[in-house]
C-alpha cells in the first residue's frame, strides 16, 4: 500500500476513535458542569475550527476516507459523509448528553462497518492501529492529567467515565469506585477495551499483522511486534504513581509502531 494511502487509513481509525474519546471525556465533565462552564462545553464539541472538537474529528476523518477511497469501502465513506452532514452547528447544554450519545453511536457505526465487512488485510490493520494508538494516548494522558487531583468523592467514578470504563466497574461492583479500581481497570486488566493493556496489545497485534502480510519470510523477514526502543518500554507494573513515565513510554511506543507499520 502506498505510504500516503496507508497514512490516510491510519488517520481515519485514529480520528473516529478520537471523536469517541472526546465524547466520553466531555460527558464526564458535563455531569459536573453548570452555567457558563456547561455552555462552554456544549460550544466546544461542534466548533469546526478546534482540532480537539468532535466536529473537527469527523470532518477530517471524512476527508481522509475520501483520499483512501481505493482502500476503504464505500459504506465507511457514506457513514462518515452522513455524520458530517448531520453534524449540528450548535448544541445547547440541555442537549449535550444526547449529542454525545449520538457521537458515540456514529463512531461505533464506522468502526462496526470495518469490523464486520473489511478483509483482514493492511487496510483493516492500519485502521485498527490508528484506533488502538489513539485510545492508548487518550487514556494515558487523561489519567496523567486527572488522577493526581482525583481526591474528592466521585472523582474516581468521573475518571472511569472519562476513560470509558465506568460501566464495566458497575457491572462488577455496587461499591463506589476508588483510585485503586481506576488503577486496576485501566492499567492492569487486559480485558478492558479502553484500558492501556488492551490498547497496547492491540497495537502489537496490528503491527505484527501488517508485517506478516507485507513480508516474504523466506528472504526478508520483518519483526512480528513493535520494534524494541528503550524510550518505548512500558514500566512494569503500570501504576498511577508511574503515570508520567508511562505517558512518555506510550507516546514513544505509538510513534515507533506508526513508523514500523508504515
Amino acid at each position: 500500500m502506498p505510504g500516503r494511502t496507508a497514512d490516510n487509513v491510519y488517520a481515519v481509525g485514529a480520528l473516529v476513535e478520537r471523536a469517541d474519546a472526546v465524547a466520553l471525556i466531555i460527558d464526564a465533565d458535563r455531569a459536573r458542569a453548570e452555567g457558563a462552564e456547561a455552555a462552554a462545553l456544549a460550544t466546544s464539541v461542534v466548533d469546526r475550527a478546534r482540532p480537539d472538537s468532535i466536529a473537527f474529528a469527523f470532518a477530517t476523518a471524512r476527508e481522509q476516507a475520501r483520499r483512501a477511497r481505493g482502500m476503504l469501502g464505500a459504506d465507511v465513506r457514506e457513514a462518515l459523509d452522513a455524520t458530517r452532514a448531520r453534524m449540528p452547528r450548535k448544541v445547547v447544554p440541555d442537549k449535550l448528553h444526547e449529542f454525545l450519545t449520538w457521537t458515540r453511536e456514529r463512531a461505533a457505526l464506522a468502526t462496526g462497518i470495518v469490523e464486520a465487512s473489511a478483509a483482514r488485510d493492511d487496510t483493516y490493520h492500519l485502521f485498527t492501529l490508528g484506533r488502538a494508538s489513539t485510545r492508548a494516548l487518550v487514556t494515558v494522558r487523561t489519567l496523567a492529567e486527572r488522577a493526581p487531583t482525583a481526591i474528592e468523592p466521585g472523582d474516581a467514578a468521573a475518571l472511569l467515565r472519562a476513560c470509558g470504563a465506568l460501566e464495566i466497574f458497575r457491572a462488577r461492583s455496587a461499591a463506589e469506585p476508588s483510585l485503586a479500581d481506576v488503577e486496576h481497570l485501566l492499567l492492569a486488566d487486559p480485558g478492558v477495551p479502553h484500558g492501556l493493556p488492551y490498547a497496547l496489545a492491540a497495537i502489537d497485534r496490528a503491527v505484527a499483522a501488517i508485517h506478516d502480510h507485507g513480508s516474504d519470510a523466506a528472504c526478508c523477514p520483518r519483526p512480528a511486534t513493535v520494534p524494541d526502543d528503550p524510550a518505548a518500554r512500558i514500566p512494569s507494573p503500570m501504576t498511577l504513581d508511574a503515570l508520567p513515565a508511562i505517558r512518555d513510554a506510550v507516546t514513544a511506543r505509538v510513534d515507533v509502531a506508526a513508523a514500523s507499520a508504515g
